[in-house]
């Protein structure tokens, strides 16, 4: 197994971000969260996604590589933001940097955004906030993907959510707080990869429903 610095990954990952169009700073902060995930060990997440959904969307022009993130409306603690198709990342970096910004003044901010795509990790949004004693929560939507118990349609979004607080015992940093809509995640064949068993429940694919591993997602076929 060969082992790579951190900084050596998301150099790479930056640079391979700008051969499509995308701005230094975008390509940075995408590059930061990627590889964040899988220094956390969130590799569903991480860099095993940039050619075959990043780079594949914005070479396909699914995604816009050169667009700016907008404010449509806004209150003192409130943003409703649009992405205009661009990278998730980005759009959830700034996002929080202006609730942050927000709460300073107000105790307490929210922000929405449209029309945006795939942000990874909810985890490294929800983690911004720390360093300014506040707390922060992340949330996110899909496609439905997830059938509910004992059913066999897809009727609910695989949610990620991600609530993170700093406590104030020195030896408990913080706690990160991470909900699911099911059990197993719609990228199967990232555990597939790594030889580990996958189990049955929660999505409705074919193999899922015949009860005969492995289980794939859509996301996945």
């Amino acid at each position: 197994m060969r082992y790579y610095q951190i900084e050596d990954l998301k150099e790479f990952a930056s640079r391979y971000f700008t051969r499509w169009g995308v701005s230094e700073e975008d390509a940075e902060i995408t590059a930061d969260v990627l590889v964040s995930a899988d220094a956390r060990g969130v590799d569903s997440h991480g860099l095993i996604r940039l050619q075959n959904y990043y780079g594949s969307r914005l070479e396909s022009g699914l995604t816009n590589p050169r667009a700016a993130l907008t404010t449509l409306k806004e209150t003192p603690t409130t943003l409703s933001l649009d992405a205009h198709n661009g990278l998730g990342h980005p759009a959830g970096v700034k996002a929080m940097r202006m609730c942050i910004e927000k709460a300073r003044n107000a105790g307490l901010a929210m922000a929405t955004v449209r029309n945006s795509n795939h942000y990874g990790i909810a985890g490294y949004y929800a983690m911004m906030p720390l360093s300014e004693g506040m707390i922060g929560i992340s949330l996110t939507n899909s496609a439905p993907l997830v059938a509910p118990t004992h059913g066999r349609k897809e009727c609910w979004a695989p949610i990620q959510s991600r609530w993170l607080c700093r406590l104030a015992a020195p030896a408990l940093t913080c706690w990160i707080w991470q909900p699911a809509s099911c059990p197993l995640g719609v990228s199967p064949s990232i555990k597939k990869k790594a030889g580990q068993s996958l189990r049955v429940g929660g999505l409705t694919p074919k193999e899922m429903l015949q009860k005969t591993p492995p289980v794939w997602s859509k996301a996945a076929r």
